[in-house]
């Protein structure tokens, strides 16, 4: 039975190793509330008659959690181009990325080559600020999104001050709202001026806590994961450890989820993930959390090649003084990954007996 898979994914159950594999790296969206509110919260802005000093947002987050991939989804779900029934170019949603620095007339190039637009870089900047304003209102745009916001920080405060303005200038001029997205340090920009910080709603996209909505995000991800057996990856023991190991991160979330299932070729997500915190190195200081993965058997296809074509050439002991002294150690050729490999019987020992019979991999959390 498939039911722990998503109706519309199971047929790709019926594909080989290396096509199911190929599948899991292939961007998938996985909606949760906070981003189908941020996504509806876009779109009201979209929405929203034009006036002279429209509203804009501000949405922030840490790298890697999520921002550009709601970003994504909502110009894949409002922002598409078309034609109109007067023969006109159509954008309602632009996406732009922030010049790597503070500068207004990299601003409008940027803006430019996100409609693929013919420009001069050697133009002084009032053509470029026409040639953009021109664009946007000959396309019909209803909402611009500039991404990396935070780069803004970067270059004096004479730049600052006069990108700022510029894109204060686009949403005055256009009547159409904007969409920061960056990183915290994006709020910095805002508060170079008090003009600017009242312009903008900020959100802010934390990181997971571990709680009732982090189980339902995991039982998510394990409808879009195409492996044979349910994983449980919701069970309380499962998503605390999961959640150290990812820090609430998204992203690494993801990333932890789809390295596991690749790199293990397995018919479940098997992690067998133990915890423990070892004695600090010096007295005083924090201890480190780490993490030991034991993966249950080689399994078919990629993993068992990888596995014969480098077990002679890889396979070692650990050094004396070493955390796992004298216990096998199988490298395989991931950077700075150390793999375990057990027979399937040991899945059925308990932890303490696993840890005593076979090798464990032990990686920084």
């Amino acid at each position: 039975m498939s039911t722990h898979l998503h109706p519309d994914l199971r047929h790709v159950l019926g594909l080989s190793a290396k096509e199911r594999m190929e599948f899991m790296d292939q961007p998938r969206w996985l909606g949760y509330p906070l981003a189908n509110r941020v996504i509806e919260v876009m779109r009201g802005l979209m929405e929203k008659p034009s006036r002279p000093r429209m509203p804009n947002l501000l949405l922030v987050g840490d790298s890697n959690n999520g921002k550009t991939t709601i970003v994504q989804r909502f110009r894949k779900q409002y922002g598409e181009g078309y034609v109109n029934e007067d023969v006109e170019p159509v954008k309602p949603v632009v996406v732009t990325q922030a010049p790597p620095s503070a500068d207004e007339k990299s601003l409008y190039i940027a803006v430019l080559e996100s409609f693929w637009a013919p420009y001069q870089p050697t133009d002084p900047v009032p053509k470029l600020r026409y040639q953009v304003i021109h664009q946007l209102r000959a396309c019909h745009t209803r909402l611009l999104i500039i991404d990396e916001f935070h780069s803004l920080l970067t270059g004096g405060a004479v730049k600052q001050r006069e990108t700022m303005n510029a894109i204060k200038l686009l949403c005055n001029e256009l009547m159409i709202p904007i969409v920061g997205v960056g990183t915290q340090d994006a709020v910095r920009v805002l508060h170079s001026d008090p003009q600017h910080a009242s312009r903008f709603d900020v959100v802010a996209l934390p990181k997971w806590e571990l709680n009732q909505e982090f189980q339902k995000l995991l039982a998510g991800f394990e409808k879009i994961l195409p492996l044979k057996h349910p994983s449980q990856l919701h069970e309380p023991q499962l998503a605390t450890q999961l959640h150290a190991i990812s820090g609430g991160n998204l992203g690494d979330l993801h990333r932890l989820l789809i390295e596991c299932a690749i790199e293990r070729d397995h018919e479940e997500l098997v992690l067998l993930l133990l915890e423990e915190a070892l004695p600090p190195e010096e007295p005083g200081t924090p201890k480190k959390s780490y993490v030991r993965r034991a993966v249950s058997e080689t399994g078919p296809g990629l993993l068992a090649d990888v596995l014969r074509d480098h077990l002679a050439e890889h396979l070692a002991v650990e050094p004396e003084g070493a955390p796992l002294a004298r216990l096998p150690r199988l490298l395989l050729p991931v950077v700075e990954r150390r793999t375990f490999v057990l027979p399937q019987e040991l899945v059925r020992l308990d932890a303490r007996e696993r840890s005593a019979a076979c090798g464990l991999l032990v990686e920084a959390a």
